[in-house]
């Protein structure tokens, strides 16, 4: 996928109320570190920082002002792609393939 324009690696999340992104690729894509959030992991409460990304890109789907946060807790590459993105997305599964369509 793509967060404002930039390649990234994306982990689907239903789960996750927002987009977490790892503070290394987020300072790598360029973004602001906003407010301070606590936030309710399965590990426990943590501190992220608020951001807004401008747009984010999955396959042929495109969603701009997106509200993610920046989280300093999580390790590696991967961006947990939240339901601040997904909620604006249908889901259907059939065996092996997840398709994932835009609302119109």
């Amino acid at each position: 996928g793509r967060i404002n324009g930039q390649a990234v690696e994306f982990l689907l999340d239903t789960g996750a109320t927002s987009v977490s992104i790892p503070e290394p690729v987020a300072q790598r894509l360029g973004l602001h570190k906003g407010l301070v959030n606590e936030v309710s992991t399965a590990n426990g409460s943590i501190t992220v920082y608020a951001t807004m990304l401008s747009s984010v890109s999955l396959g042929n789907i495109e969603l701009q002002d997106i509200r993610a946060h920046i989280n300093p807790h999580m390790a590696g590459e991967e961006i947990l792609l939240g339901m601040t993105f997904l909620k604006q997305l249908e889901f259907s599964q059939q065996n092996d393939i997840l398709t994932l369509t835009q609302y119109r």
